[in-house]
């Protein structure tokens, strides 16, 4: 093997190592752009979520509030014409 052979194996080596840096470069700069692609899909989704939280907080309020005894009682009396009760009902006991 002549000093030419060498020379040539040698460029072919570093020719070798440079392109696979490159590559692994490549390889890494798009992982770091695929991550920060997550990333901002991580807090898009969590801010939906949040969204989302506040909706319901907002439904359940909405919800006590359409459940409470006093408007109940109140439509009651004002659109079916009910009235309260001046007595307490009696329990009738079946005789067997």
């Amino acid at each position: 093997m002549g000093l030419a052979s060498k020379i040539k194996s040698n460029r072919w080596s570093a020719f070798g190592i440079v392109v696979l840096a490159a590559a692994l470069t490549i390889a890494y700069i798009e992982n770091v752009f695929h991550v920060n692609s997550l990333l901002l899909d991580v807090q898009d989704l969590e801010k939906q979520v949040e969204e989302v939280r506040s909706s319901n907080e907002l439904l359940n309020s909405k919800l006590i509030e359409l459940q409470s005894a006093g408007r109940i009682t109140k439509i009651a009396s004002e659109r079916l014409g009910l009235i309260k009760p001046t007595k307490a009902p009696t329990k009738i006991v079946a005789k067997q």
